[in-house]
């Protein structure tokens, strides 16, 4: 009988550091173009893996915005917060997202 001590993924690549298998569940690397109300773009890259809400605070640690009223679209399409980039088809490599404020 196996011990319960001895846990193992199934599947696991042992070949692969932690690292390695940290980046490939994290996603692919997309270059999005943020929009902020002023009209001026934030241009950062972004695992596709990440939830909106990281995307969201990184726009309001660059800029004057508060964290709490901001909102994210893409084509007219709000994006839900704990969802991820990946959950949407439609963001891609070079996409751009909308930021909005809501008051």
């Amino acid at each position: 009988m196996a011990s319960p001590l001895n846990l193992h993924i199934g599947g696991r690549d042992e070949s692969k550091s932690a690292y390695e298998e940290s980046e490939e569940i994290s996603g692919q690397t997309l270059h999005l173009i943020i929009q902020l109300p002023d009209g001026r773009s934030i241009e950062d890259n972004f695992k596709s893996g990440v939830n909106v809400e990281w995307v969201l605070y990184q726009v309001a640690n660059k800029t004057e915005l508060d964290f709490n009223s901001l909102e994210l679209m893409i084509e007219n399409v709000k994006l839900l917060r704990p969802l991820s980039l990946s959950d949407y088809p439609n963001i891609t490599n070079g996409a751009i997202l909308r930021v909005v404020v809501r008051e």
